[in-house]
């Protein structure tokens, strides 16, 4: 004789498994960007008027990345913020006015960023693919992006090198005034 199982133990079994931690913890990413970054021009090739003089702010935490500019010069055409998550998975973002697909992922080597941008075409712009290679030199100071893109028919590549800048001190806190005795 069969015996059917309550709906309702089937569903606190299949709710328990999906809450389930996983048996194993997402590996720690091989490289980390994080720190403020100014752009070596000399070092560079093909930067764009839009980079000239770009410090960078990276926040990373595991996968995801968050690019934020430092303080913008008068006259300097702003940089936008932006947000990567290097786990591989292909999502949607909006790249310059137009939906585009972006995947982000580790090299099998581990020794860099690999990227994949690609936007169809709309009213306003061609169809535009980008791959980019992001690379830290062993001790951290350098960071180096190799892009090359298609936009409207035409290819482009850039070289851009950012050093690391030191942390600027905290900020000092005045010491606590005694209170005026009564």
């Amino acid at each position: 004789m069969r015996r059917a199982f309550p709906a309702a133990v089937l569903l606190g079994w299949a709710l328990s498994a999906a809450a389930a931690p996983s048996p194993t913890p997402s590996p720690k990413p091989p490289l980390d960007f994080s720190g403020t970054w100014q752009l070596d021009e000399r070092a560079s090739l093909n930067v764009s008027p839009k980079m000239k003089g770009a410090l960078l702010v990276v926040e990373q935490r595991g996968d995801r990345i968050r690019i934020t500019p430092g303080p913008q010069g008068a006259g300097k055409i702003y940089i936008a913020a932006d947000e990567l998550v290097a786990d591989g998975q292909p999502y949607e973002k909006s790249t310059g006015g137009a939906k585009g697909v972006v995947t982000a992922r580790w090299s099998a080597d581990g020794q860099a960023l690999e990227l994949n941008v690609s936007a169809e075409a709309t009213d306003k712009h061609g169809r535009a693919v980008q791959t980019a290679r992001w690379t830290l030199s062993r001790d951290g100071t350098t960071w180096v992006r190799e892009t090359h893109a298609i936009a409207e028919g035409k290819e482009s590549s850039s070289r851009l090198v950012f050093r690391r800048q030191a942390a600027p001190p905290p900020a000092k806190t005045p010491s606590p005034k005694p209170a005026p005795k009564k």
